[in-house]
């Protein structure tokens, strides 16, 4: 698929992409819009199989760019994390060499293995410090397509016939309903031009403009210092010959004359371009009973072909750091980190810390949600709770004491957990001490002193879960909490 202006205007159903039938489709794209040996044209692709030699073939003179997020598929493979990606990014961006230079440079002081996998490929293909000015067009990405393939989703599930009528009349609609648009803009230029030009216009009140005489400007900002040369409509950041809309730097220049920006933008973005563009429309047509009959031999029906096991797959697979958005009506948590109330570690949350494959250190992804981790079954997870941390002989003692506690409190009459001391335990105590002897009376004197500390440590800790306890182990829950 080719596109000019975001408007298709050839496609092709083939069995599968090879050098073959890229340069047939080629070459009959050439046919059409009159192309020689590709200069004045620009090829964004993904890096389609047997596309690169069909183009370096049939148009040597053409710029072909690869897709960035393409790139960075192959990219991410070895050489994951965010810092690495947005490295990357930076990289593509930077619209002039030395700040290529820079931005690889830092790249290699952080991965040397990333930045022998850039290098490989040629910077003319993915970074605007490179890109050809002629084009007037910086884009990195190859979502026109993308675009376009999800709004003829429904048809490539059709027969030949069927698909290229049900293309042409989704065409037919989408032209009109942009052309109907546009007219009612009531701009000169684009909406999209307009508020790009806009965005510039606020960055100039961080620059310092200096005229030398003639056509030429020194800018100061905080990216650095560059020169405008207002007459050829050139800055040194090349960001107004990529794109033929003036930078913030020209319009800091333009300021200064008290002139317009909007007089130095190309005139491809101006609406009536615009209209021209889309003056060529597409004609209905017909039922198909009324097609004319075709003069040549009945055509041969396809060889039966064996299909694949399963849903036939409609959509493009995404992967794991896009965004899906909604799902079954929630948000996706894809992208979002996730961090352990436990152990303050990204990665995993506190329903499975501890794990067995659980993220304990911070991953390359920064804790994004996403990647994979073994999961126990429900009986073998060790899910943390407080009760985990005591000693349950502890526990059977103390709740031991504290029905000896609520037997007395009636006897004794003990009203708080203040008056409670160890004389009245150790009448308890000596009740039963009549059938033992010394060595058994002092070994339970240090059990029950041992005991009551840790009841005390126990209770200042948790005294919610010591309360709950309580509740559960006695049906007395009125004496209970009296005592406590």
């Amino acid at each position: 698929m080719q596109m000019i202006a975001s408007i298709p205007i050839a496609w092709a159903v083939v069995d599968k992409e090879n050098y073959d039938n890229w340069r047939w489709f080629l070459e009959l794209l050439a046919i059409d819009l009159e192309i020689n040996n590709g200069h004045g044209f620009a090829f964004m692709s993904d890096r389609q199989k047997g596309l690169i030699p069909a183009l370096e073939d049939l148009f040597p003179n053409s710029e072909h760019r690869y897709c960035v997020r393409h790139i960075h598929c192959n990219f991410r493979s070895n050489y994951k994390g965010k810092a690495l990606k947005d490295q990357l990014w930076k990289c593509a961006r930077a619209s002039y060499i030395p700040a290529f230079n820079k931005e690889m440079e830092t790249l290699n002081a952080m991965s040397p293995d990333a930045y022998e996998f850039l290098r490989k490929i040629p910077p003319i293909h993915w970074s605007r410090a490179h890109f050809k000015p002629i084009y007037k067009c910086d884009m990195l990405l190859n979502n026109l397509c993308e675009c376009f393939n999800s709004l003829i989703l429904c048809a490539r599930t059709k027969g030949i016939v069927t698909l290229n009528e049900t293309i042409r009349t989704q065409l037919m609609c989408r032209i009109q309903r942009k052309r109907d648009s546009m007219k009612k803009s009531g701009n000169i230029f684009c909406p999209k031009i307009v508020k790009k030009l806009e965005k510039a216009k606020n960055m100039t009140y961080f620059h310092n403009t200096t005229w030398s005489g003639g056509d030429q400007y020194q800018i100061i900002c905080n990216d650095g210092q560059f020169v405008v040369n207002k007459k050829e409509k050139t800055c040194t950041c090349r960001r107004w010959e990529l794109t033929g809309v003036p930078c913030s730097h020209a319009i800091s220049a333009i300021y200064y004359n008290h002139e317009k920006p909007e007089t130095y933008i190309e005139d491809c973005y101006k609406v009536s371009t615009f209209l021209d563009i889309y003056s060529h429309i597409l004609y209905p047509t017909q039922d198909k009973t009324c097609w004319p009959k075709s003069p040549q031999c009945p055509m041969i029906p396809p060889e039966v072909v064996m299909k694949k096991r399963g849903q036939k797959v409609r959509l493009r697979r995404k992967d794991a750091t896009e965004k899906i958005g909604f799902c079954n009506g929630k948000v996706s948590k894809t992208g979002k980190k996730i961090t352990c109330s436990i152990c303050g570690v990204t990665g995993h949350n506190k329903r499975f810390h501890g794990q067995q494959g659980t993220n304990t250190n911070n991953d390359d992804n920064g804790g994004q949600t996403g990647t994979s981790t073994t999961t126990l079954p429900r009986d073998e997870v060790n899910c943390h709770d407080p009760m985990d941390g005591i000693d349950p002989q502890v526990l059977e003692d103390h709740l031991q004491l504290v029905d000896h506690l609520i037997e007395s409190q009636f006897s004794e009459k003990i009203t708080t957990f203040e008056n409670v001391q160890v004389e009245p335990l150790q009448g308890i105590i000596t009740q039963e001490q009549d059938a033992h002897n010394a060595e058994e009376r002092r070994s339970e004197r240090k059990k029950l002193e041992t005991m009551r500390q840790r009841k005390k440590g126990i209770i200042e800790a948790n005294p919610v879960l010591v309360e709950r306890l309580l509740q559960n182990h006695c049906k007395r829950k009125t004496q209970v909490k009296n005592i406590l």
